[in-house]
């Protein structure tokens, strides 16, 4: 990702912040050693998807998504809500990913999602974006909704890890410093300055 702030580093803030939010952190970085909830092989298509969704290269902040991700499901996590036309979230997602590989399949002549070019992958996800995927478990489930609900998760796990703080520029917690220059314009000394 390219970014304006290519001196900062949230992280040479992380002794100004409270345990519990430096344990939290270091969890959060540890997180992508081990992937919760989903098999081997969904592992790997979840990765793969992720990679192409959110143009991320970096392998250790998409694994920590991917960790994100399958925390949410296996310990039941979220929004406490959902759609009535959708199923419970563990099952909405299984079909998901059968789902895409099922898409790759009717789309590229029986090929894995994983097999494809990066244009075919990225023209996949966008059928099923647009609600227009073949395969059985779209029968089950719905695309578009499906996607939203997918993407929503992706860049919440995405936009929570440090190096991504670090490149648009948040400065993290708050808590306990706080702020101290709050007019239009203000920067307080911790914070990201744009690189002319």
């Amino acid at each position: 990702m390219n970014t304006r702030y290519k001196e900062f580093d949230v992280m040479r803030s992380f002794e100004e912040w409270d345990e519990r939010t430096q344990k939290l952190i270091e969890q959060r970085i540890a997180s992508g050693e081990k992937i919760m909830f989903f098999s081997d092989k969904q592992k790997e298509l979840l990765i793969d998807v992720l990679k192409v969704l959110l143009a991320e290269e970096n392998e250790d902040i998409i694994k920590r998504v991917a960790a994100f991700i399958g925390e949410q499901l296996e310990k039941n996590k979220g929004k406490g809500y959902r759609e009535a036309t959708l199923p419970e979230a563990e099952i909405l997602y299984l079909e998901g990913l059968k789902g895409i590989q099922e898409a790759s399949a009717a789309m590229y002549s029986g090929k894995d999602f994983g097999e494809l070019s990066h244009e075919q992958k990225i023209k996949v996800l966008e059928a099923i974006r647009q609600g227009n995927p073949g395969g059985r478990a779209w029968q089950k489930i719905n695309g578009k909704k499906f996607f939203k609900d997918f993407l929503t998760q992706a860049v919440s796990g995405f936009y929570s890890q440090p190096e991504i703080w670090s490149q648009i520029g948040y400065a993290g917690p708050a808590y306990p410093r706080g702020y101290v220059r709050v007019e239009l314009g203000g920067k307080d000394p911790w914070e990201a300055k744009m690189n002319e």
